[in-house]
C-alpha cells in the first residue's frame, strides 16, 4: 500500500489549525477545490472512488450569478491532480436544482460517475427529494432523475457503482430506508424499501467484487438486517439478530464473495459489537468483537480481497466522551488485539449524515489508514499494517475545518476533503 492519507475525522469534524502543508512527504499540499468566485456552502464534502484509480470530489457551492447553491464536482487523478470543475445540479427552477445538499458520488472501473443529492422539489410542494445524474468519463452529463416517488420525502443518499456501471442509490425517507437501481441510460429501476428505519449513520450501500450490492439496515422492531441486491432486481434479506435491538450495522465483501458483517446488539451493559460472515452455507455464529465494558455507538467494517477485515467502533465512555477502537478480524476467524486509538472530540449529531464513520479505509491487500480528531483539536492519521501494527499519530491538518471525508483506492492512494470554517473553501489533500 502507498501509505498516504485517510480521512474523516472523529465525529465527522476535522478541527486541527491550518491548511498549510505539513512536514510529511507522503502528502500533497492543500488544493482548493472551488473557484475563487464561488462560495462553498457545504458542511459535508464527499469523495467517491472505485476498484480502479479514479476518485471524484463533490460538494455544494453558491453560484455568484443567482446566489443559488449547486452541486459541484472535480475528478482527482492517480497522482492527486485536480480535473476541471463541473456543475452537476441544474438551475433552481428545475427538478433537482432547489436548495441542494448532501451530495454523494461513486465511480465505476472505466471512470463514469454517478452523483446523488438532496433537493427541494417545486413539483412536489417543495418536499425534500433525492436526485441522481450521470457524468461520463468523457465529460457528458446525463439527465437529472428523481429517485423517489413525487411528494415522498427523501434525504441523505449514498451511492455505489458496480464495475459495469450500474448504480444503486439508497436514502432515508421519513422512517424508512429506500433504494433504487440507476441504469446506464439514467433510468430509475426497481425502487423498493430496504428497511423500516436507518442506523446511527446515513443509509449505506456497497458494491461487491461479485457484482452484487450490500444494503445494511434495520427492520421496524430495530433488529439489524442485511439486504443483498443483484442488478437483475433479485434480492435476499437476512435478519442478523432477531432477539436484540441494534443501533449500527455495516457490511463488506471479499473477492470470493463472502460477506463480512458487523452490528451492535443491546445487552445489559450497553451495546456490544458482534461480527459474522455470510457464505453459501449460511450465516456463521455471532462473535463479540468489542469488550463487554464498551457501549458502541458507531461502527464500520472494511474487508480486503483475501477476507481479512478491520472492524472499527466508537464507544461512549461518559455522557459526552468517546473513544475510537480498532480490531482485526482475520479470514481464519481469529481476532487481533483491541487497539485503543484514544479519545475523540465530542461526537456530533452531524456524523449521522456521513456515509462512513468512523473514518477507516482498507486497501486491497489489507493495509489501512484511520484518522480522528483529538481533544487538542489536532487531526491525526495512523497507519495500520496487514500484520496489525498501528503507527503513532501524525498530525495532518490544523484547526479551522468543518466536516471532512476520505477515500482510498485498492492500491492505497488516498484523498481527504474538508470544508474550512475559516475560509469557507473546500480543500483536498492527496497521498
Amino acid at each position: 500500500m502507498a501509505l498516504g492519507v485517510l480521512g474523516l475525522t472523529a465525529a465527522g469534524f476535522l478541527m486541527p489549525s491550518q491548511f498549510a502543508p505539513q512536514a510529511d512527504a507522503a502528502w500533497s499540499a492543500s488544493q482548493a477545490l472551488e473557484s475563487s468566485s464561488w462560495l462553498p456552502f457545504t458542511a459535508e464534502p464527499a469523495l467517491g472512488t472505485t476498484r480502479g484509480s479514479d476518485t471524484v470530489a463533490v460538494w455544494t457551492a453558491q453560484n455568484p450569478t443567482d446566489d443559488a447553491k449547486r452541486v459541484r464536482l472535480r475528478r482527482i487523478s492517480s497522482t492527486g491532480a485536480l480535473g476541471s470543475l463541473v456543475t452537476v445540479s441544474p438551475s433552481p427552477g428545475s427538478a433537482g436544482g432547489m436548495t441542494v445538499s448532501h451530495p454523494a458520488a461513486a465511480v465505476d472501473a472505466d471512470g463514469d460517475v454517478v452523483v446523488a443529492w438532496t433537493a427541494q422539489d417545486p413539483a412536489a410542494s417543495n418536499a425534500w427529494q433525492v436526485f441522481a445524474r450521470r457524468l461520463s468519463r468523457t465529460g457528458e452529463l446525463g439527465a437529472v432523475r428523481r429517485l423517489g416517488a413525487v411528494g415522498a420525502h427523501g434525504w441523505n443518499p449514498t451511492v455505489a457503482v458496480g464495475d459495469k456501471g450500474g448504480a444503486v442509490v439508497t436514502w432515508e425517507s421519513d422512517n424508512s430506508q429506500l433504494a433504487a437501481r440507476f441504469g446506464l441510460s439514467s433510468q430509475v429501476v426497481g425502487r423498493f424499501q430496504v428497511g423500516q428505519r436507518t442506523t446511527s449513520r446515513a443509509a449505506q450501500v456497497k458494491a461487491t467484487p461479485a457484482g452484487t450490492f450490500l444494503l445494511p439496515g434495520m427492520n421496524l422492531d430495530g433488529r439489524a438486517e442485511l439486504t443483498t441486491l443483484r442488478w437483475d432486481g433479485t434480492r435476499s434479506k437476512s435478519v442478523l439478530d432477531p432477539t436484540h435491538y441494534s443501533n449500527a450495522v455495516d457490511a463488506d465483501a471479499d473477492a470470493t464473495g463472502r460477506t463480512h458483517i458487523a452490528y451492535t446488539r443491546d445487552v445489559s451493559t450497553g451495546d456490544r459489537l458482534v461480527v459474522r460472515r455470510s457464505t453459501s452455507s449460511g450465516l456463521t455464529a455471532q462473535a463479540y468483537v468489542s469488550p463487554s465494558t464498551h457501549d458502541v455507538r458507531y461502527a464500520t467494517i472494511d474487508t480486503d480481497r483475501d477476507g481479512d477485515s478491520l472492524v472499527s467502533w466508537v464507544s461512549r465512555t461518559g455522557r459526552s466522551t468517546f473513544r475510537l477502537y480498532l480490531r482485526q478480524w482475520r479470514a481464519d476467524g481469529t481476532f487481533g488485539p483491541v487497539q485503543d486509538l484514544g479519545q475523540l472530540e465530542t461526537v456530533s449529531a452531524a456524523s449521522v449524515y456521513l456515509p462512513r464513520f468512523p473514518a477507516v479505509a482498507v486497501d486491497s491487500d489489507g493495509d489501512a489508514i484511520v484518522a480522528g480528531t483529538s481533544s487538542g483539536d489536532a487531526t491525526w492519521r495512523r497507519t495500520v499494517t496487514r500484520a496489525g501494527t498501528v503507527s503513532s499519530p501524525t498530525t495532518v491538518l490544523g484547526s479551522g475545518a468543518g466536516i471532512s471525508t476520505a477515500t482510498i483506492t485498492p492500491a492505497g492512494r488516498a484523498r481527504v476533503a474538508s470544508h474550512s470554517t475559516a475560509s469557507g473553501q473546500v480543500y483536498l489533500r492527496a497521498g
